[in-house]
């Protein structure tokens, strides 16, 4: 079952047992600044601004453990990770990172730690790294440094509060002290190859990165209905017209020329509208050297948006809500199925990529999935929740932008 505590700033914390996520709540559209799963972290850009963060995703790797501490200076409770490079091992403490998640003021949310506690070990079991608690007026086993140890980039629990750690074995600690829960099992969803088709778009790979482009399918029923419309419109306007001017063929009711020239028209208004279409026809190319992504006419190549990596913030998929299409037996992902449309946002405006019709896929956690469905949240992207060809597709591009995916429901 979903639980759910507030924090300072408008901030709103929802986990249950596989996904765990921080939702800002000052704009009238909730948005998802952290999502967690088993995987690790995705952030919001402006989370990652905040934070000085190195990337938008952050792994389990990269975290020595998930704190919730007392901090007297600013006399409010604060949830955080330590983070640490790659490279680095536990006993190396002065380029650790604080990253701050939440916090609660004395005497604003007096009786919420105990949620809050539950939140970060939570927190803690989810990623699989361990829990520290920090009381007040105790010290830590584990310090915290982002640069020199005079100067700690944490605003709230400082290296005056903290010592080091000991031992070598303090990290192999359980994930959550004074409480063991499983940790759920991580699902290993492969990117899938290139290229990925739809019914009428592909994502293909060229030379300089990737390109949406209209399918052979839909070039050919463009091409059939204009021929189809011309015939059909040329058929109708000559029976209409020559009953009434030369007597071609005798009607009984006498209205049928009229309702002829009547459909000739509509076939003419239906060829119109798909030359309309075919001369539009456009491809949307993602530049990975000139680090850029636009939309360009094929018949007339004509550049229609044109937006450098650098303004893009994320990648957006808007979705209908998932219908699920039954499941091969109890225990095997739900097959799902979804109108899609994928856009990527600059700071100002959205510009659409492709929208894709009744995608099918698959939901490995079919239930988080319908939970989220009633709610008006945006959410990172989870390809274990939504395995779908249309998802890898805005995840590839993502990764080469070097940006996070959200997901909103329409």
């Amino acid at each position: 079952m979903q639980q759910a505590i507030t924090a300072a700033n408008h901030l709103h914390i929802e986990f249950d047992t596989q996904a765990w996520r921080l939702v800002s709540q000052e704009l009238d559209n909730p948005t998802t600044l952290v999502e967690v799963t088993s995987n690790g972290l995705v952030t919001h850009p402006v989370f990652r601004a905040a934070r000085s963060l190195p990337s938008a995703t952050i792994t389990p790797g990269q975290i020595m453990r998930v704190m919730l501490g007392w901090a007297p200076e600013s006399r409010a409770w604060r949830l955080g990770l330590l983070l640490i490079e790659g490279g680095m091992t536990k006993l190396d403490t002065t380029q650790m990172q604080w990253c701050e998640l939440a916090s609660w003021p004395e005497g604003v949310y007096n009786g919420l730690m105990d949620d809050a506690k539950t939140a970060g070990q939570t927190l803690a079991r989810l990623l699989n790294r361990p829990f520290h608690f920090v009381e007040p007026h105790s010290e830590s086993r584990v310090p915290i440094f982002s640069g020199p140890p005079t100067k700690p980039k944490n605003p709230g629990i400082t290296d005056a509060h903290l010592r080091p750690a000991e031992t070598a074995e303090d990290d192999e600690s359980p994930a959550v002290e004074a409480e063991s829960a499983a940790t759920p099992v991580p699902v290993d969803i492969q990117p899938l190859p290139l290229p990925i088709r739809f019914e009428q778009w592909q994502l293909t790979r060229n030379a300089t990165g990737l390109r949406w482009q209209r399918t052979k399918r839909w070039w050919w029923i463009h091409s059939l209905r204009i021929a189809l419309f011309t015939c059909l419109g040329g058929l109708f306007f000559l029976l209409g017209i020559g009953s009434r001017t030369r007597g071609l063929a005798e009607t009984e009711p006498s209205a049928l020329p009229t309702i002829g020239l009547g459909v000739g028209v509509l076939m003419i208004v239906l060829l119109l509208y798909a030359l309309w279409q075919l001369m539009n026809a456009s491809a949307v190319v993602v530049d990975s050297f000139k680090r850029e992504v636009y939309s360009q006419g094929l018949l007339f190549p004509v550049v229609q948006w044109r937006l450098p990596f650098d303004q893009i913030q994320y990648v957006l998929i808007s979705q209908s809500a998932p219908k699920p299409q039954g499941r091969a037996r109890r225990d095997a992902p739900m097959r799902i199925s979804q109108e899609v449309w994928l856009h990527v946002y600059d700071g100002t405006d959205f510009h659409q990529l492709v929208e894709l019709d009744e995608v099918e896929g698959e939901s490995v956690y079919w239930d988080t999935v319908r939970t989220h469905s009633h709610t008006n949240v945006r959410r990172g992207l989870h390809l274990a929740e939504y395995n779908t060809p249309a998802h890898h597709a805005a995840q590839q591009i993502a990764d080469i932008m070097e940006i996070p995916v959200y997901l909103d429901l329409v």
